[in-house]
């Protein structure tokens, strides 16, 4: 059997035995999570208008907008820290910074809040609330976020996972109680950040506490990492997460909160989906940092066949389960779904060449597919935005896709091309 899996190891380019022990729990986690923001969503359209799932999601877009003023990149630089042997209490410097940092996003969504909500009089004092909310806790939400990589960094993904499933289920616990009982959004918004910050704090305090003990770390010099290269990956960060917290602001702006609802439900089970390959693709951070080589034109193989399998289960859970799940009322969602759902084919492959080159050092080029991508994305839709809704705001997707594609792929094959066929 050992030699079976070393055999199909050096045919796929890929470490499966290393493959097959983390990738459990990662496939846990992410179907355990799915499984509870479905629930979510189904609570949400059964229990609450579109109109407000409409605006729960635009709040927390917005809120996400600013997240890279919590310099999320650290948290890459740490993993690639602990990666390369150093100790847990890059973890503390790394919080420490990002919650200092996250304070600015205060009076940010303060001033957007005041200006709309007093001079343009464009938001509800329910939605203004809501993003007041959001603002103060932001960064006791965003800042702890860096505990998993004390683990994650010596490929540890059990541990992570376990937390992580704790808390998903507690949060979405609590959201859903809310629900049933017609609570007000801004209750909703504090019920899903807060909740989140409290586990995140606890689990961060684990790693401060082990990080103390006798188990040799926090020596001196042991807290050493490349800032300026975390600092390229939250530039980065930010732009990738342009195309994800966009898309629901602008369509909320230009066709309403009902709509965004209807977006967001077609478009849940593709990012589900999205998230699993996103996971899978991280296992192997640890490994491009550590210097493993992989086989190129077999790993491009491989994320085709990913996508297209992806997209293909995908498909059969749409025909099976939207409309018993969502009812006739989101049948506008179940159509847009369809136009969304062959877009997953090509998400393996994106996920690798961000995670490639973000390992790699070549965060510059990375940044320019996802400014240019962000820039075309919204240019389509408005150009048909007159037109079909449905096709107007899954052409904004197919956008962002294509052009991180065009630009990343390229320069892969290029690299490719170079002496050997392996990173």
């Amino acid at each position: 059997m050992r030699n079976g899996i070393l055999t199909i190891s050096r045919i796929v380019g890929l470490d499966l035995s290393y493959l097959f022990t983390n990738g459990f729990w990662v496939a846990l986690r992410y179907g355990v999570v799915a499984f509870l923001g479905l629930l979510l969503t189904v609570g949400f359209t059964r229990l609450e208008t579109k109109e407000l799932f409409g605006q729960y999601q635009f709040v927390l877009s917005a809120v996400a907008l600013l997240s890279v003023l919590s310099l999320p990149g650290l948290n890459i630089s740490a993993l690639k820290s602990i990666a390369l042997g150093k100790g847990d209490v890059v973890v503390r410097r790394v919080v420490r910074w990002s919650f200092i940092s996250s304070l600015s996003a205060i009076p940010i969504i303060g001033g957007y809040v005041a200006y709309e909500y007093f001079v343009r009089a464009e938001l509800s004092l329910e939605t203004a609330t809501a993003l007041l909310v959001g603002a103060f806790l932001f960064p006791f939400f965003y800042a702890p976020n860096t505990w998993y990589v004390a683990y994650e960094g010596r490929s540890l993904f059990k541990p992570v996972v376990i937390r992580m499933i704790i808390s998903s289920c507690a949060v979405v616990t609590a959201l859903f109680v809310g629900l049933v009982f017609h609570v007000h959004l801004t209750v909703l918004v504090a019920l899903y950040l807060g909740l989140n910050a409290l586990f995140s704090w606890y689990f961060y305090f684990e790693v401060v506490s082990r990080s103390r003990g006798a188990h040799g770390q926090g020596r001196k010099g042991d807290d050493t990492f490349d800032v300026r290269y975390g600092l390229a990956v939250t530039v980065q960060k930010f732009v990738f997460g342009l195309s994800e917290n966009i898309p629901p602001i602008v369509l909320s702006y230009f066709l309403g909160f009902e709509f965004l609802a209807v977006f967001q439900i077609a478009f849940y089970f593709t990012n589900a989906f999205s998230g699993v390959l996103a996971a899978f693709s991280s296992i192997y951070l640890p490994k491009f940092f550590n210097g493993v080589k992989l086989m190129h034109t077999k790993i491009v193989g491989q994320n085709f066949v990913a996508g297209i399998i992806s997209f293909l289960f995908l498909a059969l859970l749409l025909k099976i389960i939207f409309i018993p799940l969502y009812g006739e009322s989101y049948r506008e969602s179940y159509s847009l779904a369809w136009l969304l759902a062959p877009v997953l084919a090509f998400y393996p492959l994106r996920i690798y060449l961000v995670n490639f080159f973000t390992a790699r050092g070549r965060n510059g080029l990375v940044i320019l597919a996802y400014v240019i991508a962000n820039l075309f994305g919204p240019s389509v839709f408005l150009f048909m935005k007159n037109t079909d809704p449905l096709l107007a705001s899954a052409s904004y997707i197919y956008s962002i896709v294509a052009v991180t594609l065009v630009v990343l792929f390229p320069a892969y094959l290029l690299i490719a091309s170079r002496k050997t066929d392996s990173i």
